[in-house]
């Protein structure tokens, strides 16, 4: 019936609503698995206090595969959304982390007809759409892009602009270094180490 619960769990203690749990260590079925022909979410997280700072869904893992994996299979939606919809808040919609060796953050494209980029950023405010920073105590990059394939004749980075200011600009705030570095590394290379084309 609408409005009935078909499982309904409330613990006015300490301790959780419900608690699911498999022992059998061959079983690789699912602990708890939600589906519904309806037009609702298969499941739905909630944290009411506003006071704490816990989250309305935590999931961790001790094995090698993922803590979260979202997964589509239509033709027409994502795979995770993301969203802020309070105007004052100043968090991030997504937070990466890591304490290992590896990445914050992968973004791929396995697919060789998709001309989209892996990455987009768009900011309709007067911030930059991507920022990146290095704030490690020795030498480091605070960006580096690479085109590994050698029969490619574009340029590794291209920049454009609509408006009335330059296509690039290089700011040396405080150090002592130059403006811009160009290296030709490939000795062999009839190329300039610099090209500038003027045309209007």
């Amino acid at each position: 019936n609408a409005g009935i619960y078909a499982i309904l769990g409330n613990n006015q203690g300490a301790g959780p609503a419900g608690v699911f749990n498999i022992t059998d260590t061959t079983n690789s079925s699912r602990v708890v698995s939600a589906t519904t022909r309806g037009k609702g979410p298969a499941g739905f997280f909630e944290q009411t206090s506003t006071t704490v700072w816990s989250p309305a869904l935590m999931t961790r893992t001790d094995g090698q595969g993922a803590a979260f994996n979202a997964t589509s299979s239509s033709a027409n939606a994502n795979a995770a959304e993301f969203v802020v919809q309070n105007i004052t808040n100043r968090r991030n919609a997504v937070m990466a982390s890591t304490l290992g060796m590896g990445n914050a953050g992968s973004f791929s494209i396995d697919n060789a007809n998709n001309t989209t980029a892996a990455v987009l950023a768009k900011t309709n405010g007067p911030g930059a759409a991507i920022q990146a920073e290095n704030t490690g105590a020795g030498n480091g990059f605070a960006g580096s892009f690479t085109l590994t394939d050698p029969l490619n004749g574009y340029p590794a980075i291209q920049a454009s602009t609509a408006g009335n200011g330059s296509g690039v600009r290089v700011m040396q705030s405080t150090g002592n270094g130059p403006g811009m570095d160009v290296f030709m590394q490939n000795v062999n290379s009839p190329a300039n180490g610099f090209n500038a084309e003027q045309r209007g």
